[in-house]
């Protein structure tokens, strides 16, 4: 019912999934639990009937590559709950309904990936990056820095990351930190807040030949927003500074 690689410390497992390969897991695919743990897919078709899970606890670590094929996560993906992470992606769909980057990295290099309901690069208990210079990310809510945060960074170089909502540091609960760099591709969202509450920092780099447009920019909501422009485009129907009485907005153009 669960697919474990690399179940225990010092041990190590892998899957290796390819050409008309057909995995179905029913529960759970962890992996790197306590030990290491890599799955790789180069093309076939892998369904997960709940949650991804990479470097589950403490002194494990997941790697997954996926080049090819079809990955569906029927639930979420976590990249580094109590452990540490590497999603990398270079072709392929994967599809899932949430992705929780809490200690580790997901590399978007190529292919279409698609997070039906949210992406959290959250930073919670060690530093948290989405790269994508090539491929499409799909998600109506991103947010960046939402938790106690180490680090919570997304940079973009390359192809298309559309979004209904981008929330770069929103934590009600405390202080957090996030922020994207967006030197290249395109960045589509009907919402980009900066600094949701109070104790958040949020900042957006919009550098070289990256393109945004949004409907709406709140830099600063009820915390504090950086929006910093030195090259690139920029399309917003309307833009904030500072948008309630204890939020804090600068804009550098």
């Amino acid at each position: 019912r669960d697919l474990i690689l690399g179940t225990l410390e010092n041990q190590t497992g892998t899957y290796d999934l390819s050409g008309t390969g057909t995995l179905s897991v029913g529960r759970d695919t962890w992996v790197g639990a306590w030990g290491h743990g890599s799955f790789n897919q180069s093309g076939g078709s892998a369904t997960i009937g709940k949650d991804l899970l990479l470097g589950n606890w403490t002194g494990g670590t997941g790697t997954v590559s996926v080049t090819g094929g079809s990955l569906i996560v029927t639930r979420s993906i976590q990249v580094g709950n109590f452990g540490d992470g590497t999603f990398t992606q270079n072709g392929g769909v994967v599809t899932n309904e949430q992705t929780h980057i809490n200690r580790g990295s997901y590399t978007l290099l190529g292919g279409v990936f698609t997070s039906t309901s949210s992406t959290d690069v959250s930073g919670y208990g060690g530093a948290a990056l989405f790269q994508q210079s090539v491929g499409t990310h799909n998600t109506p809510h991103l947010t960046i820095g939402d938790k106690d945060t180490v680090a919570a960074t997304y940079d973009l170089s390359g192809g298309v990351l559309k979004t209904d909502l981008t929330a770069i540091a929103n934590n009600y609960y405390g202080a957090t930190t996030g922020m994207m760099n967006h030197r290249g591709g395109m960045h589509e969202t009907g919402i980009l807040g900066l600094g949701s509450f109070s104790g958040n920092v949020g900042t957006y780099n919009l550098l070289s030949t990256g393109s945004l447009t949004a409907a709406q920019v709140k830099v600063g909501e009820e915390g504090t927003g950086v929006f910093n422009q030195s090259g690139g485009t920029a399309t917003v129907t309307e833009f904030k500074l500072g948008t309630w009485t204890t939020g804090t907005g600068r804009a550098e153009l």
